[in-house]
């Protein structure tokens, strides 16, 4: 949301230079394109909103949450994410990298490898050849070529 108002020269709108006079109109319109990315279901945050700024600190309070609680949440979405679940290998590794970079966007990442390493303990037993085979070459379990390979037509088909 943030680079989406960058770009469309509406940032100063919710983070102003010091003693910077906001435009009514260019506000209006920030509001506006905040309002309207929201879910139905987070649209009652900014209800009471006027103004570009109150609706993003509003939705930060709400939704930037370092707590402990969070982070378990994360971790254990992350941990028991399984291949079964999903329709496609694209959207498996999606989800898992989707959770990682919650968890670094909370000062909490992983390292690559790790992530790699994660994507690879997901996956059901038919991709145990596969597995074996990473191990057994010593080479390392990177986001990129764990999920290129994984993306392989012939591996999808496993």
């Amino acid at each position: 949301m943030k680079n989406f108002l960058v770009n469309a020269g509406l940032w100063r709108c919710v983070s102003p230079l010091e003693q910077q006079e906001i435009d009514p109109d260019l506000d209006l319109r920030a509001f506006a394109k905040i309002n309207l990315s929201l879910r139905p279901c987070a649209a009652k945050i900014t209800k009471k909103c006027e103004i570009a700024k109150d609706a993003w600190e509003q939705l930060q309070r709400e939704y930037e949450n370092t707590g402990l609680v969070h982070l378990i949440g994360l971790y254990s979405t992350l941990f028991k994410t399984r291949f079964e679940r999903f329709s496609s290998m694209n959207q498996y590794v999606d989800h898992i990298l989707s959770i990682c970079e919650q968890l670094e966007a909370i000062g909490q990442p992983f390292a690559d490898n790790v992530v790699g390493g994660i994507i690879l303990g997901g996956l059901p037993e038919q991709f145990q050849p596969l597995i074996l085979g990473i191990q057994g070459s010593n080479q390392s379990t990177s986001v990129e070529f764990v999920k290129s390979l994984l993306l392989q037509d012939n591996v999808k088909d496993i």
